[in-house]
């Protein structure tokens, strides 16, 4: 079963307290008041749904949903990608975090990660214009695979990726829901409670009087960590792009990763 979006944000509301006082009920058509009228919260529907989407790609970078494209049919999928003839550089879908695994349709075989710096020493100066059947990739910039030799024939490339979520949404969409109906297809209902607490988290840094509390957002920052691990920075994330050797199951050190999140919560 989905998780509704405007459920999941009423039980943001009832977590942080802030469901704008008892108003009695909400005016036919809608769901609750603070969905009709939320100018006495303390946190608006637009700032929640926006901790929302801010949240979702924390823990995607954390523990990110992996998809893999060998049973699909359909070219154009996020993990099915077109080769052209002659061209070696192939762009990945949006939501993609990490490649795992490049397999090539024409060959049958698993493209082996590089570096531009290898392919200087094995190939030479002028590695950058062989043509043949591609046997590497690297990945020159985020968003974005090159191949090695250039592609001579129309190809296409089957991914095992780990991505974001691919949900797209707003708080137009259920702002005036009378039933909780839009749902977050792609979201693990397991990920609600951490999703709520994250939320939270973001939430209690908003610098007003009513709402900023430090310890507060750092508490629930703790118990985030504490179920999906700590956070992956930027650097890390590059590295892990950049580098061939470099497991894509990164995360933060485990100097600073609470005891109660264990190797084995990763695999």
């Amino acid at each position: 079963m989905a998780i509704a979006l405007l459920s999941l944000i009423g039980n943001i509301r009832l977590r942080l307290d802030d469901l704008g006082g008892d108003r009695g009920e909400p005016t036919a058509g809608y769901y609750a008041t603070w969905q009709e009228d939320d100018s006495v919260c303390l946190w608006k529907n637009t700032e929640l749904v926006s901790y929302l989407k801010s949240a979702l790609l924390d823990i995607a970078g954390r523990i990110p949903w992996t998809t893999g494209g060998s049973s699909s049919d359909i070219v154009g999928d996020p993990t099915r990608l077109s080769v052209t003839a002659g061209n070696p550089e192939v762009a990945l879908h949006e939501s993609t975090l990490y490649v795992d695994k490049v397999f090539l349709a024409s060959s049958g075989l698993f493209l082996e990660k590089t570096e531009s710096t290898r392919l200087v020493y094995l190939y030479g100066e002028n590695w950058i214009t062989n043509t043949d059947t591609p046997t590497h990739y690297y990945e020159p910039q985020r968003g974005l695979l090159r191949l090695y030799p250039i592609p001579i024939i129309n190809d296409e490339l089957q991914l095992s990726v780990r991505r974001r979520c691919i949900d797209e949404f707003s708080w137009s969409d259920v702002s005036s829901e009378e039933t909780p109906t839009v749902t977050l297809d792609d979201i693990p209902n397991d990920l609600e409670e951490v999703l709520i607490l994250a939320v939270c988290s973001i939430a209690y840094k908003k610098h007003d009087s009513d709402t900023l509390d430090i310890e507060m957002s750092r508490e629930f920052s703790r118990m985030v960590d504490e179920m999906v691990g700590p956070p992956v920075s930027w650097k890390q994330k590059e590295s892990r792009r950049i580098n061939a050797n470099m497991d894509t199951a990164i995360r933060g050190h485990s100097y600073f990763r609470s005891s109660a999140v264990q190797d084995s919560d990763w695999n």
